[in-house]
């Protein structure tokens, strides 16, 4: 079973994704954390398959976050998924420069996190080879 790790602030975006995976059907242990001190508690304890992670965090924010596991060679293959509500182009070329796999949009109602999660399920999880956890 694939492990996603989902870094999210926000307590309603944190339940609309997990509805929206449980909706999709996607097969997956989603472990969600609020911060990116609690992220890399968890990245340590168990990696996971698959990050999706919010760029506007308490304390440590996304792109520190980012850059942090990026250079840190036990994690630099588990894709990271930017999951934000900016379009900002500033913070999407950043979020590239530092080697994010890619770059979505938060969806502004549930069809959109509905359609989101399919086409992560569809690419990410069904046709990419992610890497062995751990």
């Amino acid at each position: 079973m694939t492990r996603i790790l989902h870094v999210e602030d926000s307590a309603s975006d944190r339940a609309l994704t997990k509805e929206a995976i449980d909706i999709v059907g996607i097969d997956c242990e989603l472990i969600q954390v609020q911060s990116a001190a609690d992220a890399l508690v968890a990245i340590a304890a168990s990696p996971p398959q698959l990050i999706l992670l919010d760029l506007n965090l308490p304390g440590m924010k996304g792109h520190e976050l980012l850059s942090t596991l990026k250079q840190n060679p036990k994690w630099l293959s588990i894709p990271v998924l930017i999951l934000s509500s900016s379009e900002n182009q500033r913070e999407i070329a950043r979020s590239y420069a530092l080697h994010a796999n890619g770059y979505l949009a938060k969806p502004t109602d549930f069809d959109g996190f509905i359609s989101l999660f399919e086409a992560i399920d569809q690419f990410w999880l069904r046709h990419a080879r992610l890497p062995s956890p751990g």
